[in-house]
């Protein structure tokens, strides 16, 4: 009983001192007592997608894949559009992408690719561009589809 009501108090703290989007992750080693010389900085906690969709996960068999996509300056991922949730982390340079307008990320940041919608990725630079794609799907079902 004690360490339900322990339990208790702790998410109630959560949830008053941190809510959604006060940049507080649920996992952190900063200032916890056994992490030595470790830090974590939130870099996206959502559950939207870059142009307001709600994020769903698979129903039945997960699966997730890790990739390193690189785009060369001039180039582009050509159009096409994620049937799963994909969180894209920009390692470097600065990425364009074309979806309901032009939007621009740069190194250091994160995003919740939009599902379902069509876009594409575009290196307008004159470094490559370096992104840490890691898809939250299902067996059976493809990462990405194209035209």
């Amino acid at each position: 009983m004690r360490k339900t009501l322990i339990a208790i108090l702790a998410l109630a703290v959560v949830f008053v001192v941190g809510p959604v989007g006060s940049r507080v992750a649920w996992s952190q080693y900063t200032g916890v007592a056994g992490a030595v010389g470790a830090k974590s900085t939130v870099i996206v906690q959502t559950s939207k997608t870059s142009i307001g969709q709600d994020i769903r996960y698979p129903r039945m068999k997960p699966e997730v894949a890790a990739l390193l996509v690189e785009i060369a300056p001039g180039g582009q991922t050509g159009r096409h559009q994620h049937p799963v949730t994909e969180f894209a982390y920009i390692l470097e340079g600065t990425l364009t992408v074309d979806i309901e307008g032009q939007k621009v990320f740069t190194a250091g940041q994160g995003l919740i690719e939009a599902t379902n919608t069509w876009h594409n990725g575009m290196n307008k630079g004159t470094t490559p561009v370096k992104i840490l794609s890691v898809f939250v799907g299902e067996q059976g079902t493809p990462n990405v589809v194209r035209l």
